[in-house]
C-alpha cells in the first residue's frame, strides 16, 4: 500500500498543527514540495516539515467515548465501497440507542488517516477535546 493512503493529508496536517497538535510522526510533509518523507531522513530545519500522521497514530488520538447530554457515546469506523471505489465512514453513536449519533461527527474520508483526522480536527473545534489532551495523551 502506497504511503499516501496511510497519512492523513497535507491539508489535515497543516490544520492539526495549527489547532496545536504537536505530537512526533513517523513521516512528514516537506512543505516546499508536499513530498512525504521519513523522520530519520530529514536534514533541514524544523519549519520546513509538518507531521504527516498515519491512521494509527490518529487512532491513537481519539476518545473511546464522549458524553454529551448525559448519553455515552462510543467511536465507530466501518468501510463501504461505492461505484468500485473504498471508503470509510466514522461517528460517535449512542451506546444505549441503535444508530443514535453524536451530531456533527460523522465523518467520511477516503482513507482511514484522512477520517481520523476529520474526526480530530471536528471535536477540537467543537471543544470536546482539546489538543493539550491528546499531546498528554500521546506521550505516555
Amino acid at each position: 500500500m502506497e504511503i499516501k493512503n496511510q497519512i492523513c493529508s497535507i491539508r489535515q496536517a497543516e490544520q492539526l498543527k495549527e489547532l496545536g497538535i504537536n505530537w512526533p510522526s513517523y513521516f512528514v510533509f516537506d512543505t516546499n514540495d508536499a513530498k512525504v518523507v521519513e523522520v530519520w531522513m530529514i536534514d533541514g530545519t524544523e519549519s520546513e516539515f509538518v507531521n504527516a500522521y498515519t491512521a494509527a497514530e490518529l487512532y491513537q488520538g481519539l476518545p473511546e467515548f464522549l458524553t454529551k447530554d448525559g448519553k455515552e457515546y462510543r467511536f465507530k469506523i466501518w468501510r463501504y465501497e461505492e461505484d468500485g471505489a473504498s471508503y470509510f465512514s466514522c461517528c460517535y453513536e449512542c451506546r444505549h440507542i441503535e444508530s443514535f449519533r453524536l451530531p456533527k461527527f460523522s465523518v467520511d474520508g477516503r482513507t482511514q488517516a484522512s477520517c481520523y483526522a476529520e474526526m480530530l480536527i471536528a471535536l477540537f473545534k467543537e471543544g470536546y477535546i482539546t489538543p493539550d489532551q491528546v499531546n498528554e495523551k500521546l506521550s505516555r
